[in-house]
């Protein structure tokens, strides 16, 4: 089942900075997007509800640091028959929206 995709601005940042920085907890992620601490461990928390990011490592007190789970896309090739399509032939074959 596809994860649903990030599109709440803060979200998009804050996974952006995972990205960068690798670890962070919500107030050095806050730190860098501009948004408070309170605002980013929400938005970290459900980044981590669907799948995104994880906790890394132990909490220290009210610190908890999260890190990236998933880095990359999954592409569902269309069906040809009862195959499916080479990802490198649907890649080269001529857009529609070029002409």
């Amino acid at each position: 089942m596809p994860l649903p995709i990030p599109s709440h601005p803060i979200r998009v940042a804050l996974l952006e900075v995972l990205i960068v920085h690798g670890s962070l907890t919500a107030t050095q992620a806050g730190e860098l997007v501009g948004e408070s601490p309170t605002t980013c461990s929400f938005h970290l928390r459900q980044l981590a509800k669907y799948g995104f990011i994880e906790k890394a490592g132990e909490r220290k007190g009210l610190q908890r640091l999260w890190q990236l789970v998933r880095v990359g896309m999954v592409i569902d090739l269309p069906l040809i028959g009862d195959r499916r399509e080479d990802m490198y032939t649907v890649l080269e074959r001529p857009s529609k929206m070029a002409t």
